[in-house]
């Protein structure tokens, strides 16, 4: 928890004011979107399951949703309200996103197993937990940060 406010802290505070207003709003609408579209995606295609030994309900019908829909996203930031991040980065930093996201998820999972707590949705019943909404943003955060530190800083 500590690192993802920190990062997102840093990148509120750390670069101008309408670019990092700009990169929080990006890093939420395509992790959201990529989580929620995985999500349905998943439960209304699903066949193939990603790593069912860690997270028997991931598919990978689910995880192809979640990266089209970060593309997308992506795509409909630059034209929204963010033209000065250009398409050639906004879309391998979202593809990078969501791949962080699924590992992220995945790691979460892995986690709770070993310590017995498969089941943490008693807070957000539906959602898996507080970690379940939290993981892609917790495994991110750092992702986001050093993009807009190298961005930035260097161009």
């Amino acid at each position: 928890m500590v690192l993802l406010g920190g990062h997102l802290v840093a990148l509120r505070v750390g670069f101008a004011p309408q670019h990092s207003k700009h990169l929080l709003s990006f890093f939420f609408l395509v992790l959201m979107g990529a989580d929620s579209a995985a999500y349905y995606g998943g439960k209304t295609f699903g066949r193939h399951k990603l790593a069912p030994s860690v997270s028997p309900g991931k598919t990978w019908e689910g995880a192809i949703a979640g990266m089209l829909a970060s593309l997308l996203l992506a795509t409909g930031a630059h034209y929204w309200f963010f033209p000065e991040l250009s398409l050639k980065l906004a879309l391998p930093l979202a593809a990078v996103m969501n791949v962080i996201s699924v590992l992220g998820d995945l790691t979460e999972s892995a986690l709770k197993r070993s310590a017995g707590a498969k089941d943490t949705a008693k807070i957000l019943p539906g959602h898996g937990g507080i970690l379940d909404r939290l993981d892609s943003l917790l495994f991110n955060a750092p992702v986001i940060y050093y993009f807009a530190y190298f961005y930035f800083v260097y161009r």
